[in-house]
C-alpha cells in the first residue's frame, strides 16, 4: 500500500512542534533516552520532540506508536531516520556493546510468535547510512536485529536467532524500517545492549548489579555521542 498523510492531521498536537520544524536528520528514541540529545523538548499528545542544530529528536511515549511516528514524517523535511535505543544481546553480543542493525526480522506479531510463524520477513537498513554509522565508531558491531512482540516468547526462537546472525532483540526496529521505507527516507538503527536474551540470570529476570549498571550507562552515552557526531557530519 501507499500511505498518504491525512489532510486534517494535526501534527503539532501529536508531536509538540510544527511540521515545518522537522529537520532532515531525525532521531527516534524512547522519551527515557531523549535527554541524551536535548534537555529541552515540547510534549505532544503521543510524542515528545526537540530540535538540536543537526537533528530533530522524537521521543516515543509508547513504543507501539513507533511506526505511526515515522509515517507522520512523510510530508516534512525528514530525509533520514535513525532509531536509537536499548536491546537484548545474543550471538556474541555482550552487555554494553553498541550494535548497528544491518537488517531487522519481523517478529512484530504476538500471535504469530505464539504460533511459531515468524522468521521469513526482514528489511535491510539503508546501506550508505549504515556504513556512515559504522565509520563513526570502530567499536560498533554490525549485526542483524529482530523486532520481537514478546519478551517471554523470544526464548523459544533462540536457535533461529543464532542461525540468522541476529545480535540485537528489540521491539521497534522492523516497524520503523518498514514505515521509513514506505515514506521513502533513509533509515538505520543504533542500539546498546542491556541484557542477554535467553539467560535466566540476566535482566529483566534478575536485578542489575552496580558494575553492570555503570557499564550500560557508559555504553548508552557513547552510543548517543556516536549518533550526535553522525548527524553533525550529515547535516
Amino acid at each position: 500500500m501507499r500511505f498518504e498523510t491525512a489532510a486534517d492531521f494535526d501534527f503539532k498536537n501529536y508531536f509538540g512542534i510544527d511540521r515545518k520544524e522537522i529537520k532532515p536528520n531525525c532521531i527516534l528514541c524512547h522519551i527515557f533516552d531523549l535527554p541524551l540529545f536535548s534537555n529541552e523538548a515540547q510534549s505532544g499528545l503521543f510524542f515528545k520532540s526537540a530540535n538540536t542544530g543537526d537533528a530533530s529528536i522524537i521521543g516515543l511515549k509508547n513504543n507501539f506508536l513507533a511506526g505511526d511516528a515515522v509515517l507522520c514524517l512523510k510530508k516534512t523535511n525528514c530525509k533520514r531516520i535513525i532509531l536509537f535505543g536499548s536491546c537484548g544481546g545474543i550471538c556474541g553480543i555482550d552487555i554494553g556493546d553498541i550494535i548497528a542493525a544491518e537488517k531487522s526480522y519481523n517478529f512484530e506479531s504476538f500471535s504469530d510468535m505464539l504460533n511459531g510463524k515468524c522468521g521469513k520477513e526482514y528489511i535491510y537498513s539503508t546501506p550508505n547510512l549504515l556504513s556512515e554509522i559504522c565509520k563513526e565508531n570502530q567499536k560498533i558491531k554490525r549485526k542483524n536485529a529482530d523486532c520481537a512482540a514478546s519478551l517471554l516468547l523470544e526464548n523459544y526462537f533462540l536457535s533461529f536467532f543464532k542461525s540468522a546472525n541476529i545480535g540485537a532483540i528489540d521491539m521497534e526496529s522492523s516497524i520503523v524500517f518498514s514505515a521509513a521505507k514506505e515514506i521513502e527516507v533513509d533509515f538505520s538503527a543504533i542500539m546498546y545492549a542491556t541484557d542477554f536474551v535467553g539467560n535466566s540470570q540476566s535482566f529483566p529476570n534478575a536485578p542489575l548489579d552496580i558494575k553492570t549498571k555503570k557499564l550500560i550507562s557508559r555504553s548508552r552515552k557513547e552510543a548517543a555521542e556516536t549518533l550526535k557526531r553522525l548527524v553533525k557530519n550529515l547535516a
